[in-house]
């Protein structure tokens, strides 16, 4: 017998398997997560007991109908994260923002969502090293950065600017990514927490 996933998608697992080592508080807060997409990340935080979702994603109607009939779940639509500052969100702040996006860099992205993160937040992102990678190494991989070399040079390059370019920024933890993405490519998970 088949035991059924435990989340609406892997992004669930992936999360997962870094709460299991920081072993953050989640349980009452609120939460936002950028590129919600089905809802992995949200299903996953819910089920550690966070009081609220807010979902945005650029897309729209990908979100797992689960999620989107549970009351706690906001559903936010068509919003570009780079424009995150002119979206009137639920919150101004939330003390809990998961991040996973693709077809982008993080470094476009990272620092109006950090201005969204509260005083003591936690940010946890997944590094796609495909959409971080110089275009010139993803075309010779065919969009896949087999190269571990690389991989970890992405990650530090990832660690040295949000240490950088996000204020009061603080590495929690980083892991390779137990679950490889859809294609093959492997990821990393970054928690940042801002203010020590």
């Amino acid at each position: 017998l088949v035991a059924s996933p435990r989340f609406v998608s892997r992004g669930g697992e992936k999360l997962e398997s870094l709460l299991k080592i920081c072993l953050l508080e989640l349980s009452g807060k609120i939460a936002l997560d950028v590129g919600a997409s089905t809802g992995g990340f949200t299903d996953c935080l819910l089920q550690h007991d966070v009081a609220e979702v807010t979902c945005i994603d650029v897309g729209h109607g990908q979100l797992h109908p689960k999620l989107q009939e549970d009351p706690r779940v906001t559903n936010l639509e068509k919003i570009n994260a780079r424009e995150i500052d002119s979206i009137k969100l639920p919150y101004l702040h939330y003390p809990i923002i998961v991040m996973d996006l693709s077809f982008i860099s993080l470094k476009k992205v990272l620092e109006p969502i950090w201005r969204r993160l509260e005083a003591s937040g936690h940010l946890i992102v997944l590094i796609k090293p495909q959409f971080e990678a110089p275009l010139e190494l993803i075309k010779q991989g065919s969009g896949i950065i087999r190269d571990a070399t690389v991989r970890a040079k992405i990650l530090q390059e990832m660690v040295a600017f949000c240490e950088r370019q996000l204020p009061g920024a603080y590495v929690v933890h980083t892991l390779e990514c137990p679950i490889a993405g859809k294609d093959g490519n492997r990821e990393y998970l970054l928690c940042l927490k801002k203010n020590r």
